[in-house]
């Protein structure tokens, strides 16, 4: 895994401003396909991709610093579904949740696409952020370096929510809900019968 970030601050007396960009390779096989066969990946480290750029985005900090918004190629678990504390382990059960991961293609690892986030800290220990992003973010191959998201008709936008609180000593624990709605075109597993959007909320 490689990557830049230039403080536009230092660079260009631009307060608050830096851009983004990393890149990554990833070999190994998949013990979830080959050995196991559960829904949710066994691991939230393997990928199909090989050589893939990744994250590449404007951000843009205000108000107390905490506050930003970033536009640009992101993938949306960087900033949604995040729980600090799992971040502690590999099972990609801690990672995005499956009602998301297992649903729609938007960009989480290991494909990032265009999107934009505002991420918004309220005065005290809260805060909220949206997001919009690239419906597909490609198929997870190694042809695909990065850049094969698709957006709009049958591919859709993905439009994500979460507000949260900090609480306890330190403000150590947290609560967050948030939610999605995808505008692309499902098949229902029910009939088979194609459909527009789908949406889940989660906490």
């Amino acid at each position: 895994d490689v990557g830049v970030e230039l403080d536009l601050d230092k660079l260009a007396g631009w307060e608050g401003a830096s851009i983004v960009a990393n890149a990554f390779y990833f070999k190994g096989d998949d013990i979830t396909g080959e050995r196991i066969g559960d829904f949710n990946a066994v691991t939230n480290l393997y990928t199909d991709t090989s050589f893939n750029f990744y994250n590449i985005f404007f951000q843009q900090s205000f108000g107390n610093g905490d506050s930003f918004f970033k536009l640009g190629q992101i993938a949306l678990d960087d900033d949604f579904m995040v729980s600090e504390s799992a971040l502690l382990f590999i099972n990609a059960g801690f990672g995005p949740l499956p009602v998301q991961s297992g649903n729609t293609a938007a960009p989480i690892y290991a494909l990032a696409a265009a999107g934009g986030v505002l991420h918004y800290d309220i005065e005290g220990p809260g805060f909220f952020q949206a997001g919009v992003y690239a419906g597909d973010s490609g198929a997870a191959e190694s042809g695909n370096k990065g850049f094969g998201w698709k957006t709009g008709g049958a591919a859709g936008w993905m439009v994500m929510a979460e507000a949260g609180f900090s609480y306890g000593e330190d403000d150590a624990s947290v609560v967050k809900v948030g939610g999605y709605y995808h505008t692309g075109d499902y098949q229902r597993f029910a009939d088979g019968q194609t459909e527009s959007g789908i949406y889940s909320m989660y906490a």
